[in-house]
């Protein structure tokens, strides 16, 4: 899924062979990088959601930052995004985050349709500056 994921978002900058690192930071109790399967009936999972919880200086809590979600496209439309959203929204409750906050792609009107159902879209623009020397 990390594949087809990664070859979705051809524009998105930084490291391409990072699947391994990830695995290894979410199979890490130590590391901060959490990650939510959906899995379908046969139990094969359809789709993933990375996330950190962060500490947040507007905040007495901590919030969480959702990197990445991912459903495989075949799978789309069948409840797995909605499911992974709930239970990320379980876990900060119980974790008492002060709220779950992403950012996507300003073309990508699926994923917006979607978040806009569930989340307050807010104004802002995202800035990268790349520290990497590749």
């Amino acid at each position: 899924m990390w594949r087809k994921f990664l070859h979705d978002k051809p524009g998105e900058p930084g490291d391409r062979e990072t699947e391994a690192v990830n695995w290894g930071r979410i199979l890490d109790p130590d590391h901060p990088l959490e990650c939510i399967l959906s899995l379908d009936a046969g139990g094969e999972a359809q789709g993933f959601t990375l996330y950190q919880p962060l500490a947040f200086t507007w905040s007495r809590r901590d919030i969480c930052y959702l990197m990445d979600i991912f459903v495989r496209p075949e799978a789309r439309r069948m409840g797995h995004a909605t499911a992974m959203m709930q239970a990320l929204v379980e876990i900060g409750r119980r974790e008492e985050w002060d709220k779950i906050f992403w950012m996507t792609e300003g073309g990508n009107r699926r994923a917006q349709r979607f978040y806009d159902r569930l989340a307050t879209r807010m104004d802002y623009l995202r800035y990268d500056l790349d520290l990497s020397d590749r």
